[in-house]
């Protein structure tokens, strides 16, 4: 999305890249950039946005088997499988990376929405002792 000054009228024009636009195409005003069908999208993103981050967080927990997870419970394989068949796409590799030094255990940074809940409530399900309330801000 981009912001452009319209010379002509002084106001500011919204540019969004859209196939149902087109390849682009200029709103004339701030009203119709909040009715475009794209903006649930663009919430729909940030809403994937934090469960990704969650999973970011998640995969190092589990390597480290810390916060009441076992990494012995499953195989790097089966967990990415797990996470995937889940709605949460992993790869093998990205299970393994999590393992690296560089991989951060971080505490209190997810953005608490209905996503990460179910996120966590999916994890729970299968990890009882998880104790997901580290992932989110309080």
């Amino acid at each position: 999305m981009w912001l452009t000054p319209n010379p002509a009228s002084g106001l500011l024009h919204f540019t969004i890249n859209d196939p149902s636009y087109g390849l682009t195409h200029l709103m004339a005003d701030f009203q119709e950039f909040q009715a475009a069908p794209r903006i649930e999208s663009i919430r729909r993103s940030k809403r994937d946005l934090a469960v990704t981050s969650a999973r970011r967080i998640f995969l190092p927990a589990y390597a480290c088997s810390t916060w009441g997870l076992d990494a012995k419970a499953m195989i790097y394989s089966e967990l990415a499988r797990w996470l995937t068949d889940g709605g949460f796409l992993t790869s093998k590799e990205v299970v393994e990376n999590a393992k690296r030094p560089s991989a951060k255990l971080v505490e209190h940074v997810v953005v608490r929405n209905g996503a990460v809940d179910h996120s966590v409530a999916f994890v729970q399900a299968e990890f009882p002792s998880f104790r997901g309330h580290r992932l989110c801000a309080p």
